[in-house]
């Protein structure tokens, strides 16, 4: 508290340092006139018989008396500008130092930090900010302000995207083709993959890093095959998606369509008497495996 008071008083403080400023001044001008006078004995041509060895310390004795001339000058004219400032220093009010020190302890404990909670519509978000002074501001020049857009990624929450792309499929038990020779059923191996055009449906959380785990459930045709929408064939598993704005998903898992058996009892190498025609075979549902590729269409949280 006595230093807040001794603050409050400013040009008691400064007249201080004024009266002690112009004491030294005065005693360093005695000073100087005592030095003039020593250097002016010295020119006393009374000397001149020594006038070899006297000469240098003359000269000395010239120049150090006009360099503190000059000096005594420079402080005089800081004397004058100190009277002009002590006559626009004013007596800082005891309240007006408590407020002040009120506002820098508010300040000092303040983080500046302010919560603001948004709804969210996509994977980025674009933060607009204006800085409006209040009513209590009465600062010339102060007027509101608006930054630049701030740029924010949005993470978490339930993706839900669909996809198209390409996926490879092959079922565990591999499919046969039957046929007739000699009276005898046989089979032959189909291909262990096949290409099927797929369209995805993706469910996943957006991480933090460019790449998230999800899962996917999606519906093919194989390509090259020949019986429409019996030839459906059903995906189901785990995907990997990568990337934010344009994505890559790469799916695996399970795979669900139908292959051809032979029906009506009959086996491979049974004896077939009858048309190889007549060969009863059924389209029944088998699972396999399946690993696919698809890009991000369309889709939103």
């Amino acid at each position: 508290m006595s230093d807040l008071l001794h603050k409050s008083t400013a040009d008691g403080s400064l007249t201080e340092l004024r009266q002690e400023y112009d004491q030294n001044l005065g005693i360093y001008a005695d000073k100087l006139d005592m030095l003039k006078v020593s250097s002016i004995a010295l020119q006393d041509p009374q000397f001149n018989f020594a006038a070899d060895e006297l000469d240098p310390f003359r000269t000395a004795a010239r120049k150090f008396v006009s360099n503190a001339e000059k000096k005594l000058q420079t402080y005089q004219a800081n004397s004058v500008m100190l009277d002009t400032t002590l006559a626009n220093v004013k007596n800082l009010d005891l309240n007006t130092l408590m407020e002040l020190r009120t506002d820098y302890i508010v300040m000092m404990e303040h983080d500046f930090s302010h919560v603001s909670r948004h709804k969210v519509d996509g994977d980025k978000q674009d933060l607009r900010i204006t800085f409006t002074p209040i009513d209590s501001v009465n600062i010339t020049g102060v007027a509101t302000k608006q930054v630049a857009p701030i740029e924010l990624i949005v993470y978490g929450g339930l993706q839900v995207k669909g996809g198209l792309g390409l996926s490879f499929g092959g079922f565990f038990e591999r499919p046969l083709d039957y046929f007739v020779r000699d009276s005898l059923i046989y089979s032959s191996e189909k291909d262990a993959f096949s290409p099927i055009l797929t369209s995805f449906v993706h469910l996943y959380s957006q991480g933090r890093g460019a790449a998230s785990l999800g899962g996917s459930f999606g519906v093919g045709i194989p390509i090259g095959g020949g019986n429409g929408f019996e030839s459906l064939t059903f995906f189901l598993g785990p995907s990997l998606v990568v990337g934010r704005n344009q994505e890559v998903t790469i799916s695996t898992g399970l795979m669900g369509g139908k292959v051809t058996q032979l029906s009506g009892g009959y086996a491979v190498g049974e004896r077939f008497e009858a048309d190889a025609g007549l060969l009863q075979t059924d389209s029944v549902y088998k699972m396999g495996y399946f690993l696919g590729v698809s890009f991000n269409l369309i889709g939103g949280r």
